[in-house]
């Protein structure tokens, strides 16, 4: 089931829109399951704005490294 004011990417990232200017991002449960321990995470300063479409972060992990995207 998908929850209402969710998107997603085919690679299983989400967003949910939290008011005209914020977003919030994630990674969905089955993705967490394949990437194992995360070790980093790479995302925009508080306050900064990323165009739509642009690179926003990264996850590094130990089985893989994800790349976010808007």
């Amino acid at each position: 089931m998908v929850p209402d004011g969710y998107m997603y990417t085919e690679d299983h990232l989400w967003v949910s829109r939290m008011d005209d200017r914020t977003v919030k991002v994630g990674i969905t449960a089955y993705r967490v399951e394949r990437l194992g321990e995360v070790v980093f995470v790479e995302l925009p300063e508080v306050g900064e704005e990323v165009p739509a479409g642009d690179e926003m972060g990264g996850v590094e992990a130990t089985m893989s490294t994800l790349i976010s995207q808007g």
